[in-house]
């Protein structure tokens, strides 16, 4: 009998600057077209990761969905975000990840 071990789940990872993300990571900054566009600073962690997943959780964004899914899926995301806190990279992962477009 043949043991499989686990898939690794993509990840979120810490990186300041494109250039410090781990080779194979996708770096996601301000300049990154998955950047929230309607990123707020002061808001908290949990409220900006709420806002972005309804921002793309409406119908008019299915094609949106569809990218990201085939940019992002099986792909370790690196941000600036504090690793302890919650991010829009959460959301980033849960779509690209999920068996949506499957």
């Amino acid at each position: 009998m043949t043991i499989q071990s686990p898939i690794a789940r993509p990840r979120r990872l810490f990186a300041l600057t494109e250039s410090d993300a781990p080779k194979g990571a996708v770096f996601i900054g301000p300049k990154s077209k998955w950047w929230p566009k309607q990123h707020n600073p002061s808001s908290t962690p949990a409220y900006a990761r709420e806002t972005y997943r309804q921002s793309l959780a409406v119908p008019c964004k299915w094609r949106e969905r569809i990218e990201l899914c085939t940019e992002l899926r099986g792909k370790d995301i690196a941000s600036a975000c504090p690793i302890d806190q919650s991010s829009f990279v959460d959301v980033l992962l849960d779509i690209a990840n999920s068996d949506e477009f499957g």
